[in-house]
């Protein structure tokens, strides 16, 4: 029995044990910091009543500082309405996105088929090392040999134009 259930409150057989618990960001939130202030002001309360930190006294007092600024930081957000997570990161799309053809032609196809300058297999192996570093693209490329600066720069500035010209095109079925 918990320190503050009353005793006539306790569950029966065949009752469920466990209360029902909410999965509103919100209350989450809260919970999280009550946990963490509570555990902030346990570790302030040991160094301010000489707990045996030694040395580390001066790092244990700044830990349970941080802990209570981070859990009153959570217990505002659940108070004043605030999840602590945008929404962006707590809720997935409703539905799957379909994906979409570029406004332009990609670079990759620009440098293999209408500049013929490097291959398929040249660009697989580019775009595989992008997925890797995260670099960009052109810049693997002219790294690797594989096209020039100035090549790079005239495909970007076809890019560049090609774009310029679809976005002044009125959609199709309007004149």
């Amino acid at each position: 029995m918990a320190w503050d259930q009353d005793p006539d409150d306790t569950p029966g057989p065949g009752q469920d044990l466990e209360p029902e618990v909410s999965r509103d960001p919100l209350t989450i939130a809260l919970l999280w910091g009550r946990v963490v202030i509570g555990a902030g002001a346990a570790v302030v309360g040991a160094v301010a009543a000489g707990g045996g930190f030694g040395e580390g006294a001066h790092h244990a007092r700044w830990l349970g500082a941080g802990a209570l600024v981070l859990g009153f930081g959570l217990a505002a957000s659940a108070v004043f309405g605030r999840p602590p997570l945008p929404a962006r990161v707590r809720q997935a799309p409703a539905e799957p996105v379909e994906p979409r053809e570029p406004l332009v032609p990609l670079l990759g196809a620009l440098l293999v088929y209408k500049y013929r300058l490097i291959s398929h297999q040249q660009l697989e192996r580019a775009l595989e090392d992008q997925r890797r570093t995260r670099r960009l693209l052109g810049e693997i490329m002219v790294d690797l040999g594989m096209i020039s600066r100035s090549q790079l720069r005239e495909a970007i500035e076809h890019q560049r134009l090609l774009m310029e010209e679809k976005r002044a095109r009125p959609p199709s079925g309007q004149t």
